[in-house]
Parts: structure tokens; sequence; C-alpha cells
């Protein structure tokens, strides 16, 4: 790796121990994250010595370590003439699980990557620069920057058992991505779960659901088209936590306007969680009477207990349903989902344990079908 910072990004002490330390680093499979700021501009260079992953899905990276408070709003670019560009971050000390955000070509140009992430919380973070896939070299530059705030709406209230009708117009607040919308507030204990309906003639919904953190909207939750709701959209919400929450209703797309009406109502009961063990599979059957997961799909929730470190691989197959993986934490807290990873329309996910404890696997159908499917936990 070699690479030079516009506005001082290092400090001497830290570009002399990178020179010294040099053909030893490009000897390992892994390299210390050099240190960023924000309003950084980083001109780098991928070469065949640089840090790589193993495995048939390999590549070689560059990490970066930055500092973030909660609620600020990052925005990382890494733009490439030589590789097709690809972003992820990582809370520190956890590279090797799953990435909080990624982006491949957000950066709305060719094959650049642009990376938005606001954190829940104060910490060190780690953003790797690598190319999509293979083990490309070549040269490019990140870019980190703050991202102004957009204007947040004084939310209105709602409660469980109330619903609201409104109208999305061309004077309502806008997201990132230039998609109006409303706001609602509502508060809800640890562990309760609200079930969130959000209809409309005029235009596709979409349910946000997320919490106010040092002035920046948090999403916790989203959902486009509810299970058996047409283009509607339809989301359990667990909360994590005691406090308020905050409903963003939205479009799919810009341009979305015209009425809503949006309601409230205390969530179902979560499925019932079977034990399952590391190494074992399981032969399951979704049926008309199986509990409903938080996007309204048939569902069976299984809990296993696992290891800080540890790697698990987690299939669901059917040949009656597209299948649909999630991983959990004890507290359900989403940590990984797939779709079709294990080829045609079953699911696989890969992921690494970041603490001691308990996990939730919920294996459903991707839309509202049923019928036999098979589960390995590995």
């Amino acid at each position: 790796m070699r690479h030079s910072q516009f506005g001082a990004l290092f400090a001497a002490v830290s570009v002399v121990a990178l020179l010294s330390t040099g053909s030893a680093l490009a000897q390992s499979s892994e390299r210390a994250a050099a240190d960023a700021r924000i309003g950084a501009e980083i001109r780098g260079r991928l070469d065949e010595g640089d840090a790589r992953t193993r495995g048939s899905d390999a590549y070689r990276y560059d990490d970066y370590r930055v500092q973030l408070h909660a609620g600020q709003r990052l925005q990382a670019e890494l733009r490439s003439s030589d590789f097709d560009a690809y972003l992820a971050i990582y809370a520190e000390g956890r590279t090797s699980g799953e990435p909080l955000a990624t982006d491949d070509d957000g950066a709305g140009s060719g094959s650049n990557a642009r990376l938005r992430f606001t954190p829940e919380s104060e910490g060190v973070y780690i953003v790797r620069a690598r190319p999509y896939s293979g083990l490309e070299t070549g040269n490019y530059t990140l870019a980190l920057s703050e991202r102004a705030a957009p204007r947040q709406p004084r939310p209105g209230r709602i409660s469980v058992g109330r619903d609201v009708s409104g109208r999305l117009t061309s004077g309502d607040a806008e997201d990132d991505d230039g998609n109006i919308f409303d706001a609602y507030a509502f508060r809800a204990g640890a562990g309760e779960r609200v079930a969130v309906l959000l209809e409309s003639d005029d235009f596709d919904p979409v349910l946000r659901i997320g919490r106010m953190i040092g002035g920046s909207f948090v999403e916790l939750a989203q959902n486009d088209d509810g299970a058996g709701k047409g283009l509607n959209s339809y989301l359990v919400f667990t909360a994590p936590q005691a406090g308020e929450y905050v409903i963003q209703a939205t479009s799919a797309g810009s341009g979305g306007e015209g009425g809503y009406r949006l309601s409230l109502e205390q969530g179902p009961p979560a499925p019932t969680a079977r034990t399952i063990t590391i190494g074992e599979n399981v032969d399951g059957r979704l049926t008309a009477d199986s509990a409903r997961s938080d996007s309204g799909a048939r569902a069976d929730l299984y809990r296993f207990t696992g290891r800080a470190g540890q790697r698990v691989a987690i299939s669901l197959s059917s040949d009656d349903f597209d299948s649909y993986l999630e991983l959990f934490d004890a507290n359900h807290n989403s940590l990984a989902t797939d779709d079709d990873s294990g080829g045609a329309l079953n699911a696989r996910l890969t992921y690494t344990l970041p603490e001691d404890g308990d996990y939730l696997v919920e294996a459903r159908t991707f839309s509202d079908g049923m019928g036999r499917y098979d589960l390995k936990l590995e």
C-alpha cells in the first residue's frame, strides 16, 4: 500500500512506523489500519504485497481507522480507474465479521463507490477500500467527509392503537436520497413489539423506523412491500431498549406524492424460539398456522449459543418457497440477512459472532409462501 494524504493525514510517528515495518507487513494476511480523519483525501494504491483475505472470494484491501461520534454523518467516496471500487465499514476489532455498511457504485458514475454511515455510538471505525471482487491492483483516491444533517421536521405523535392520515407533498423534508417523508414519534418499552402499516393509493409506500441520535435519524428497520399487503408497507418492530422511536413515512423512489394512512398497533407475539446446536440439521415446515416475522412473512425461530470470534454458516433450502434467513442477537437486534446466496432461491449466510452468548436464527419465506425446508447450522 502506498498512500499520501492532503491535510496532514498521518502524524510523523505513524509514517516512520509504516516505513520501518513495510516489508514485514507485506507478508502478512492482515495489516494495521492507517489513521485517517474527516476532511482527508487519501491517494493510495493496492499492490501485490498488500493485505488480502483468504478463500475463493479473496480480495486485496487497505484499511483506514477513523474516530466518529454518535450521530456523526460520515461519507466515504472511493474512486479508481483501475478497478471496480467497493467500500465497507466495520467497528474496530470486528473486521473479520459482517460490515456495518457497504457500497459498490453509489458515487453515481462508472464503478466508483460512495458509502454513507451514521454510527449509533461513539467509537473507532474501520473504512475498508477494496475492489468489488478478485485480487485487482491499482491506484485510488479515498475522500472522507461529514455530510450536513438534512432538515429534520418536528415529528408528529402517534401511539399504539391509533392511526393518522397524511399527505406527502413537494414541500416536505427530504432524506439523503432526495425522497420526501413525514415523521411520527412513539414511545416503546424494551422488547415491546409494535406493528406499523403504511397504506397509499397514490404512491408505493416505504416505512422506516429509527432513533434520533445526535440530531440525525439512525435507521433500525425498514420495509417496502409487506407480505400479503401488495405495495403497502408493513413492519413489526421490536424495540431494543426503552425510549422514543421515529417512524418515517416515505415512498419507493423520488417524486412519490399523495395521501396515505399510517397505523400503529400492538405487535403479534414473537415466534417461540426452538433450540438448535452448531452442527445440527433441522427438517421443518412452514404452515398457515406458523408465526409471522417482523415483515409479516411466515417464520420459525431458532436459538443457539456461540462464542466470541466463532464463525458460523447458516443455510436454508426449500423446494416449496423462496428462502430467507436473518440472524439476531439475544435482544433481537438484526446482525445479518440473506436471500439467495445458497443458489437458486435458497439462502445462506456466514457471520463471525461478536461475543459469547445466545443468538437467534429466523428461517422464513421471502414473501408469503409455505412448505417444507431444511435448515443447517455449521
